[in-house]
């Protein structure tokens, strides 16, 4: 942003798989720099992950409900931003739960904010039909970090 001219109130934060869980991390440390999040086939473990946790450690995590209220408390940061999440129901890396408790910790249904799309016969790489979906950046271009939109219906 300091090297190019870049509008600050149109930076999206976006990953798939591990770079979702990333995403995550990054948009509870600083959700004042996003205009919005799309994350694919992803969870969230927590602010902050020991360099040291192995992947498999980090999927286990992300369905233990023992740290839930933490974890809830820490996605509070991102209440407020857009969000368009996605999940192959058939993901038999990053199990569809993790992101269906992000829906529901970022308040479900109740959250104009938050979109959810669920591929139901789709694995893991969801995030192929996610990309090539328009109106993902049709979403994205008619959001800012102070004017928030509704998706397209």
């Amino acid at each position: 942003c300091i090297r190019h001219m870049i509008d600050k109130s149109r930076v999206f934060i976006s990953g798939f798989s591990m770079g979702a869980f990333g995403t995550w991390s990054l948009a509870v440390t600083h959700p004042h720099k996003f205009a919005g999040i799309v994350s694919i086939c992803g969870g969230f473990i927590g602010a902050s992950v020991p360099t040291s946790t192995s992947r498999t450690q980090m999927l286990r995590m992300a369905q233990m409900d023992g740290a839930d209220k933490k974890r809830r408390k820490a996605l509070k940061q991102c209440q407020n931003i857009p969000v368009w999440l996605f999940h192959g129901m058939k993901d038999r890396i990053v199990d569809p739960k993790c992101g269906e408790w992000l829906f529901d910790a970022l308040g479900g249904t109740k959250n104009e904010r938050v979109i959810k799309t669920t591929y139901h016969k789709t694995g893991h790489d969801c995030w192929s039909k996610a990309y090539a979906t328009v109106d993902v950046y049709t979403w994205m271009l008619s959001q800012t970090s102070s004017n928030w939109q509704p998706p397209p219906m």
